[in-house]
């Protein structure tokens, strides 16, 4: 099964939610929220009432730097929109989840800067 329907079929499996789509940016890093399209426009419709849960499968899915991601995390709980990280199991309402998250969004803006760090080594020794 597709990534895209697993999460369609996910959601329809519980009736208390609505299925108000798939926000993803393809072949774009996460490093910075401003060049992902998708993302921002999952925002926007989260700060503007359409939605108000969003599922992540991880946290290095919605954001590789931690400053976005606890930036972003903050200002949707602000408005009452949970976002909830699926590999990692936390929500971002549920208060015990907080050094968790941070931890996990230091490791993959660690791990993004690794694979960062190696591309561009090998684009210079190409050169």
């Amino acid at each position: 099964m597709k990534k895209k329907e697993y999460y369609e079929d996910f959601i329809r499996c519980h009736d208390e939610w609505d299925f108000a789509g798939i926000y993803a940016d393809q072949g774009i890093s996460g490093t910075s929220a401003e060049k992902r399209p998708q993302f921002m426009a999952c925002i926007e419709d989260a700060i503007g009432g359409k939605i108000d849960l969003i599922l992540v499968k991880s946290i290095s899915r919605f954001s590789r730097n931690i400053v976005d991601c606890q930036s972003y995390v903050a200002k949707l709980k602000s408005y009452g929109v949970e976002v909830y990280f699926e590999k990692e199991s936390l929500s971002t309402m549920d208060p015990s989840s907080g050094m968790i998250f941070s931890l996990m969004g230091l490791i993959a803006q660690s791990e993004s800067e690794s694979i960062s760090q190696k591309e561009r080594g090998v684009h210079d020794r190409k050169q």
